[in-house]
């Protein structure tokens, strides 16, 4: 009795063995798949910007999307040069400007724009309530109407 009472504890040692050399993987990847909170905070942040992003244009132009946000900019922007909005804190300022009737948005920290069309127009600065835009090794200052 001793001998079988034996044999089938080692059958189950054996089966549990098994069983967890079957679940290892699984728990590994479960392991590998993990959100760090860190890439959470992250991720929350920048869909927080994209949104107020989407808002500033929404209360600029009147429109959210990309396409329709040219097309009416474009019709109802007369040809000058022209500050929409400047925001941003401490050293990070973004301008939205019209450039020949095409709206574009400017970062602080690229000379190139982050959204619009290439154009002739690289930054130098942005210093409330202007945006310093060089063109053909010619500065111009756009600053933002008082009625805004």
């Amino acid at each position: 009795m001793n001998r079988k009472k034996s044999q089938q504890s080692r059958a189950a040692h054996r089966i549990i063995v098994f069983l967890i050399l079957l679940l290892l993987p699984v728990a590994r990847f479960a392991w590998a798949t993990e959100v760090t909170p860190q890439t959470t905070i992250e991720e929350l942040l920048k869909l927080d910007a994209q949104a107020a992003l989407v808002a500033a244009r929404k209360n600029i132009f009147g429109l959210t999307s990309g396409a329709a946000l040219e097309q009416q900019s474009a019709l109802n922007a007369t040809e000058s040069n022209q500050v929409l909005a400047i925001y941003g804190l401490g050293k990070t300022l973004t301008a939205e400007v019209v450039l020949d009737a095409e709206p574009h948005i400017f970062k602080s920290t690229r000379a190139q724009p982050i959204w619009g069309q290439p154009s002739k127009y690289t930054l130098e600065r942005i210093a409330p309530p202007c945006v310093y835009l060089k063109k053909d090794e010619k500065t111009e200052i756009l600053c933002l109407s008082r009625g805004r």
